[in-house]
Parts: structure tokens; C-alpha cells; sequence
């Protein structure tokens, strides 16, 4: 006798070929059995890379030398107090922006898939905010710079972060791993090179600008992505169904919810279980 799925069963037995585990949604976005090989995990190292570089090398270094003022009684506290108020709304706007790209991204439908077009977004934003700051003058105009670079990279790290859970399964902690790897190394590069260069604030931030811009598109379009799939909600079957010999009157009250109605006759809230 063929086996039946129980009622209202959501699981689906895998596609022949596939690597999908029993048990996976139809028609979800769950992750299959993808293996994250060294392109996936170079691309994805280098993009954070570039965002903890540009994210902590102004912090660390561009900004309180922007922001300098003049070492007499009163001037350094000055400098000190703009760098913190700069920083503090900067780190609000991304507190707040990537949140909701993460959101967004998630029901993002198109033909650019769902995670790229926000990375690419974000990047792009977040180049263009770097050159703005370059040539920013004052505190006003150095803090609105910085808050489009910290909701540029706040986008893209959503966007990226959400590739995990997108495509991988047994490899999340250690691809997770390279996101803290590169927020240890990118401070390192991104100081070390403007110090040992002698770079400039201005030639300093159009570098990093630069990195940004090359290293997150890059990865963003060379890095896997999926396009939006709704998931699919299997259709119940009754116990008449199952069995080969559907009742022909029975049905289901307000949709198939899995319950047959007392009722022999057809009502206008109820479908038939099959």
C-alpha cells in the first residue's frame, strides 16, 4: 500500500540529486547543503574586510585629526567634545539603518536577487559619503558625512550577513568566525597603511573610499545570491482523501485548516478538503 504524508504535513521528501535534508519546507528559502568553497569565503572575508576598515580607521585616526584643534586651555577639549558628538550620531543613523535594510532585503523581489542590490547600495553610499568627508569643513559638515558612511556600511553588513543564513548550513560558525577575523585585521590596515604610506586626511579617506568601493562591489556581484521565494503551504487532506475514497460532500470550515466540518452540504465559508 503507498505511504500517505499525515494531514496537513508542511515537509516535503527530497528532490532526487538534491542535498536538501528531509523535513525542508516546499518551495522555502531555507539553505540547502551548500558548502561555502575558498572563492565564497575569500570574496566574503574581503568585503569585511573593507567595511571594518572603513567603519574604524576614521574613527581611530581621520576624524580626530580633521576635527584638531589648538592644544591652548580650552581648544583641545573643543576638538574632543565635536569628534564625540560626530561619532555618537553617526553610530545612531546606523544603529537605525541596519535594522531596517536587514527587513527589506528580506522581501526584496527582482531580477538582481534579494541580498545584492542593498549590498551594492550600501557600498556605493558609503564611497560616496567618504569622499564627501574628505573635503568636509567643520563639525557640521564632517558629521553629516558621517552619517551617510555609517548608514552605507550599516546597509552592506546587513545585506552580507544575511548571505549566511542564506545559503549556508554546517558552515555558519566558521564563516561567522570571518567576520570577527576581519574586524581585528581591518583596524590594523587600515591605520597602518595611511601612518606608513604618510598619507594625508584627505588622501587617507579617498583611499579607503576607494577600497570600499572596489572590494564591495566585487564581492557583492561575484558572491551567490538567491531571488525572493515565497513559502508554499501544502494544501490539507482529510482522512477520506487519504484513504483513496474521498467523501464528496464533506468540507472543511474556513479553508482547509485540516478539520472537517460536521456539515455534509457545501457552505459558502467552506472548500472541499480535496
Amino acid at each position: 500500500m503507498p505511504h500517505h504524508s499525515p494531514a496537513g504535513d508542511p515537509t516535503t521528501p527530497p528532490v532526487a540529486g538534491s542535498t536538501a535534508p528531509a523535513g525542508t519546507p516546499s518551495g522555502s528559502t531555507a539553505a540547502a547543503s551548500f558548502r561555502a568553497g575558498a572563492r565564497w569565503s575569500t570574496l566574503f572575508t574581503l568585503a569585511w574586510l573593507a567595511l571594518w576598515t572603513v567603519q574604524l580607521t576614521p574613527l581611530q585616526l581621520l576624524i580626530p585629526l580633521q576635527l584638531d584643534t589648538p592644544d591652548d586651555a580650552g581648544g583641545w577639549i573643543s576638538g574632543v567634545v565635536s569628534s564625540g558628538l560626530v561619532l555618537a550620531v553617526g553610530g545612531l543613523a546606523g544603529v537605525i539603518a541596519g535594522p531596517l535594510a536587514g527587513g527589506l532585503s528580506d522581501r526584496t523581489r527582482g531580477a538582481f536577487a534579494r541580498r545584492r542590490p542593498w549590498a551594492i547600495g550600501g557600498v556605493v553610499l558609503g564611497s560616496a559619503s567618504l569622499v564627501g568627508i574628505a573635503f568636509a569643513q567643520g563639525p557640521w559638515g564632517v558629521g553629516v558625512a558621517r552619517v551617510g558612511v555609517s548608514i552605507g556600511i550599516a546597509v552592506a553588513s546587513a545585506a552580507f550577513t544575511a548571505l549566511i543564513a542564506d545559503q549556508l548550513t554546517d558552515q555558519r560558525g566558521a564563516e561567522s568566525a570571518s567576520i570577527a577575523s576581519s574586524q581585528a585585521v581591518g583596524i590594523v590596515v587600515g591605520v597602518g597603511v595611511i601612518v606608513l604610506l604618510g598619507l594625508g586626511v584627505v588622501t587617507g579617506y579617498l583611499a579607503l573610499a576607494g577600497f570600499l568601493l572596489v572590494a564591495g562591489v566585487v564581492a557583492a556581484l561575484w558572491l551567490p545570491d538567491r531571488r525572493h521565494r515565497p513559502l508554499r503551504r501544502p494544501r490539507a487532506r482529510c482522512a477520506g482523501c487519504r484513504n483513496g475514497s474521498p467523501p464528496p460532500a464533506t468540507t472543511i470550515s474556513g479553508g482547509c485548516s485540516g478539520v472537517a466540518s460536521s456539515s455534509t452540504s457545501a457552505t459558502p465559508s467552506g472548500r472541499r478538503c480535496c
